[in-house]
């Protein structure tokens, strides 16, 4: 080496920031050659590899570097990126956290220390990590986006909203914020349908006027019947909400007509990940990798029809679909609006939901309805038996949500409380992840108080680690309000299978008539609200009568198995003949060399 090597790290370092990353990788690989335990290149080189998705490599090298020099904040901080994105959450705040101790002005150390400990319920402290971040640097976008994260965990939904505005306003085109700042407009009943709509659409085609011209989707042989390549695109192949409506799907799917690939971008894979893989014709982990090299794999798959299962939800992969990688791209199940993006090309869902009509002009996309029900829920295996009803024993009836906090706002509060007014001796059950935190639960204990509902008729419980602990208490509540604007989904079928019934008020955008579809579809149409007022009597009403409380104790489980909700095999042709006319409305431009005809 002709340089000194600290000569070497200096261009290396100059190459790095002049976009020449592989020059500069060379370069820091040669400095190893001669020093292989040089802090700075084993620091550097880990960086870059960690850019590049090479996360084993990453791990490696940055361990290295930190045995070398452990009293450098910025390795621990770098490492700790790695193992959060390995999903080894534990041990990436044990680096955050030694690199704020090292460094305690470290403003990127707090922000991603706060990142971890608020997917895990510690949120109060998150907040005040993220505070002190942007205060060190009042410019810190990524800061500004996980305060509005956790904010929106706590149900802070107008301040979360804000947040995510102060990060646009620094960085108005990050695509992480957008996204959350488009997923928050589904909660809060001042923005109308049309202001969402027209969130997403601008946005959307800002992004893919940014991203510039793409490769073309590699070309296909427009036979209209043959056997489809679908690849379905998503993080949530895990113990997440998503998997319970995709496995059913995954593992009906005629193998005679579509061959099914997974890309599947989980940290920690179980036993639902396992699932999936296994119903699954190839399996694509993504984990690391930039939205630029999953469109080529996509590319090279040859994949007919891609489908989105996250929308704007959080680690999503819009970029992937920005780039168009497929001739036929598709939003489901994973997100309550249109995706924005002029790339995509049709968004699933039914005539419930999305009735048509108004409905039709709220999406960039062509919406396919797939009646009578666009779900299709795999109940949880551990599941409990259903108890007998709560009432009987309690005394009094007993309402309950299990909803995110974000779902729970002024309007909500205000209703459940009156419901509660109507019910003498009655009892509301909150249960929700972020009610861990003494903050959380004061926050929400508070807001029923200053409605009237003081804390005898109030109970908050917080995150169950385990899944049948969990719907078990459901057997402690004998009916579930829905959360307005923004309808639960999972939430509403669990209830359901652990014999409780749900009270809905229908909307006016997707977010708000999920529950008027899973409700119809089960034959309880008659609980589904048209106004708050409707809402509130029939909750009212129905808590007065034991009678068909009992009945709908004993016999929702099984309604619900025999119903549209529960037929996976049904669900799956459904979906396959949607995706076939998809491909067809496809062949026929391709021969004719002009878009789609409108539908």
């Amino acid at each position: 080496m002709r340089l000194t090597i600290q000569q070497a790290i200096d261009l290396g370092i100059r190459h790095q920031q002049a976009g020449m990353v592989e020059q500069a990788v060379q370069i820091y690989r040669q400095v190893l050659q001669h020093d292989s335990n040089h802090p700075d290149a084993l620091n550097l080189l880990g960086v870059l590899r960690l850019a590049a998705g090479d996360l084993r490599e990453a791990f490696d090298l940055l361990t290295r570097a930190i045995a070398a020099a452990p009293q450098v904040a910025e390795f621990h901080n770098n490492l700790g990126v790695v193992l959060q994105t390995l999903g080894r959450h534990a041990d990436a705040e044990q680096r955050f956290r030694a690199a704020v101790q090292l460094k305690p002005d470290y403003a990127a150390a707090m922000n991603n220390l706060a990142a971890v400990i608020g997917e895990h319920g510690q949120l109060q402290e998150a907040i005040s990590l993220l505070r002190r971040a942007v205060a060190a640097v009042p410019e810190y976008a990524d800061a500004h986006n996980n305060l509005g994260n956790a904010l929106m965990r706590q149900g802070r939904m107008d301040e979360a909203i804000e947040s995510y505005r102060r990060t646009l306003a620094i960085r108005p085109d990050m695509p992480a914020a957008r996204s959350n700042f488009l997923l928050g407009t589904n909660y809060l009943p001042r923005f109308s349908p049309r202001e969402i709509y027209q969130e997403h659409a601008t946005w959307g085609k800002r992004y893919v006027e940014l991203l510039g011209p793409q490769p073309p989707a590699p070309a296909r042989d427009p036979d209209p019947n043959r056997r489809l390549r679908i690849g379905y695109v998503s993080g949530d192949f895990r113990q997440h909400s998503v998997a319970y409506f995709i496995l059913p799907i995954l593992a009906n799917h005629d193998r005679n007509k579509v061959e099914v690939f997974s890309y599947s971008d989980v940290p920690q894979p179980d036993a639902l990940t396992q699932a999936a893989q296994k119903s699954s014709d190839a399996w694509r982990p993504i984990l690391g990798m930039t939205d630029e090299s999953v469109a080529g794999i996509i590319r090279s798959d040859r994949i007919d029809v891609l489908i989105d299962l996250m929308g704007h939800t959080s680690g999503n992969r819009t970029g992937v679909f920005a780039r168009k990688p497929a001739p036929v791209q598709v939003t489901y199940l994973g997100y309550p609006n249109t995706s924005g993006l002029p790339t995509m090309d049709c968004r699933v869902t039914d005539s419930w939901v999305d009735p048509p009509g108004e409905a039709d002009e709220m999406n960039v996309e062509r919406l396919v309805r797939i009646d009578p029900c666009a779900w299709c829920f795999q109940p949880e295996a551990s599941a409990p038996p259903v108890g007998s009803l709560a009432a009987d024993s309690a005394g009094g009836v007993t309402f309950g949500s299990f909803n995110a906090l974000a779902k729970i706002n002024g309007q909500v509060i205000a209703a459940w409380c009156e419901i509660l007014r109507r019910v003498p001796g009655s009892r509301l059950l909150i249960k929700s992840g972020a009610l861990v935190e003494a903050a959380s639960r004061e926050r929400v204990t508070g807001s029923f108080a200053r409605n009237g509902a003081g804390p005898e008729r109030l109970e908050v419980i917080g995150h169950v680690k385990e899944v049948s602990h969990h719907l078990g208490t459901y057997n402690r509540v004998d009916i579930a309000l829905d959360t307005f604007p923004y309808n639960g989904t999972t939430t509403t079928c669990e209830a359901m299978w652990m014999g409780v019934p749900v009270i809905a008020l229908a909307g006016t955008s997707h977010a708000g008539r999920v529950g008027v579809s899973l409700l119809t579809n089960v034959g309880l149409a008659d609980l589904v609200a048209r106004d708050v007022a409707a809402y509130i009597e029939i909750a009212a009403t129905l808590a007065h009568d034991r009678s068909r409380l009992r009945e709908l104790r004993a016999d929702l489980r099984q309604t619900m198995t025999k119903s549209p909700l529960c037929d996976g095999r049904a669900i799956a042709r459904r979906l396959e003949s949607a995706y076939r006319g998809m491909w067809l409305r496809w062949c026929e431009s391709a021969a004719t060399g002009r878009p789609p005809a409108p539908s």
